[in-house]
């Protein structure tokens, strides 16, 4: 397993929608609707479009926690295959965040890449 984030997400900017801060946006529910829907990676240079394939809990997480420690699992079939680093997730409908994002697995086609999130609340 890669542990790819444990720090919160931060937004672009101090504070999202409401004044919300982005890390308090990020939580299992606000990405469950989402499944099977296009996001968009971006490092400032260049941008991938990745699917949101699955989310799953964290191994030894507690029922307590499981909204706030989940792991994202993203598919892209771009051509080629991202680094590690801090890059930007968007969606048409959510707010921009800033995640850890690491190239897990690649499959004839297509590369994964997973972010964990793991904060307790």
């Amino acid at each position: 397993m890669v542990l790819a984030a444990t720090a919160p997400v931060l937004s672009s900017g101090a504070a999202g929608a409401l004044g919300v801060p982005a890390h308090a946006k990020v939580q299992r529910s606000t990405f469950e609707p989402f499944i099977g829907t296009t996001f968009r990676l971006s490092d400032g240079w260049r941008t991938i479009a990745v699917v949101l394939r699955r989310i799953t809990d964290l191994p030894g997480s507690e029922p307590a926690h499981r909204e706030h420690q989940f792991s994202l699992l993203f598919t892209s079939t771009a051509g080629r295959k991202l680094t590690q680093e801090t890059r930007r997730l968007s969606h048409p409908h959510l707010d921009t965040v800033s995640l850890f994002v690491v190239p897990v697995g690649r499959r004839s086609g297509s590369q994964d890449y997973q972010a964990i999130i793991n904060r307790t609340a």
